[in-house]
C-alpha cells in the first residue's frame, strides 16, 4: 500500500510518521499537499480529539491527484485549489489528503504557501459579515486582535464591505493593520477596551476572555457582537438584552471561497503570512502560535 509522511498528533506530541495514502469517496478528490496552515488550538478541537492519532492543518492548498466519481466534472487532476476542510476528518499538514469537492475552489494566482493562509480565517469572516450579521456599509465595527490569523482577514473584508474599521492589537502590529484598511488602531496594552467608543454597530472578536465580556459595552443598542474565541456566556448575554451576541464554527463552503479567491486576484484582501517551515518543524510551529504574538498564519510547507 502506498504511503506518505503526515503530521500526526500523538499523545506524547506531534511527530512524523509514515502513514497510508487516503482513498477519496465518491464525492471527494485527493489532493497532493502543497502548503498547510495551523490554527493555534485546533489540536483542543473536540473532533480532533475523537480521532486516536489526528492530522492537523485544515487550511490547504495543492493540486488535485485524483477524482471520485461524483467530483468529475467540477474539478480535474492537476488543478491547483485551496479550501478549509471538515474538522472531522484529518487535515492537510501530510503529503496527501481527501476532502469533499464541495470544500475546495480554485487557487488565486499567488504561492502555494500564500494560498494556504486563507481558507478558513477569510471564509470565517466571510460568513460571520454576510451570513450572520448582514454587515451594511458605514457601520463602525471594532475588531479586537487585529493582528491575529482571523483579525488580519476581518480587517480587509471589512474594508473591502465599506465599513468603518477600528481595532485593537499589540504595539508591533499597529502599522501591519493600519496598511490592511483599519481607520483607528489602538494598542491594547496602553488602551484599555473599557476607554474605546461605547457606539460601535458591530464587534468582530478575535480574542475572547475579559476582552469578549467587555466588548459588549461597547456597542450600540441593536448593535451586534459576534466571536470567533468562544461563545458568549449567558451571563454576558443578560447584561446587554439590547444587543444581539453569537459565535459560530465556519462553514466549509467551496462557492463562498470560489468569491474569496475571486476578491484576492483583484487585490482586495492578501494573506499575511508570520513564517512558512518545513513539515517537518510542525511541533515549533504549534509552539510559536502559542506564544500570542504571531502576525497572521504560519503555514507548513509539504512539498
Amino acid at each position: 500500500m502506498p504511503t506518505m509522511k503526515a503530521l500526526r498528533y500523538h499523545k506524547d506530541g506531534l511527530k512524523i510518521d509514515d502513514v497510508p495514502i487516503p482513498t477519496p469517496d465518491p464525492k471527494d478528490v485527493l489532493v497532493k499537499v502543497h502548503a498547510a496552515a495551523i490554527t493555534a488550538d485546533e489540536l483542543t478541537w473536540p473532533p480532533t480529539l475523537e480521532r486516536e492519532t489526528p492530522i492537523p492543518g485544515h487550511d490547504v492548498a495543492g493540486t488535485i491527484a485524483s477524482l471520485g466519481s461524483e467530483a468529475e466534472g467540477h474539478f480535474k487532476e492537476g488543478d491547483k485549489v485551496f479550501g478549509v476542510t471538515c474538522f472531522t476528518r484529518d487535515g492537510g499538514a501530510a503529503e496527501y489528503m481527501v476532502a469533499n469537492y464541495r470544500e475546495i475552489a480554485h487557487m488565486p494566482q499567488m504561492s502555494f504557501e500564500a494560498a494556504a493562509a486563507i481558507p478558513l480565517s477569510a471564509l470565517w469572516v466571510y460568513q460571520a459579515l454576510m451570513d450572520h450579521v448582514h454587515a451594511r456599509s458605514g457601520q463602525k465595527v471594532l475588531i479586537t486582535g487585529a493582528g491575529g490569523g482571523v483579525g488580519v482577514m476581518a480587517v480587509q473584508l471589512a474594508r473591502s464591505a465599506q465599513l468603518l474599521v477600528s481595532a485593537t492589537c499589540s504595539a508591533d502590529k499597529i502599522e501591519l493593520v493600519k496598511s490592511l484598511g483599519a481607520l483607528q488602531v489602538f494598542d491594547y496594552n496602553k488602551t484599555t477596551i473599557d476607554y474605546l467608543s461605547h457606539d460601535y454597530d458591530l464587534v468582530i472578536d478575535c480574542v475572547g476572555g475579559d476582552i469578549l465580556t467587555s466588548s459588549f459595552k461597547l456597542l450600540k443598542g441593536g448593535g451586534q457582537l459576534i466571536s470567533v474565541a468562544r461563545p458568549p456566556t449567558l451571563d454576558e448575554k443578560a447584561s446587554r438584552p439590547d444587543v444581539d451576541a453569537s459565535w459560530f464554527i465556519v462553514d466549509p463552503d467551496g462557492e463562498e471561497l470560489a468569491l474569496v479567491a475571486e476578491m484576492c486576484d483583484q487585490g482586495e484582501i492578501k494573506p499575511v503570512l508570520q513564517q512558512v517551515l518545513p513539515l517537518e518543524d510542525g511541533a515549533k510551529a504549534f509552539e510559536m502560535l502559542a506564544s500570542g504574538h504571531t502576525k497572521g498564519k504560519i503555514v507548513l510547507k509539504v512539498v
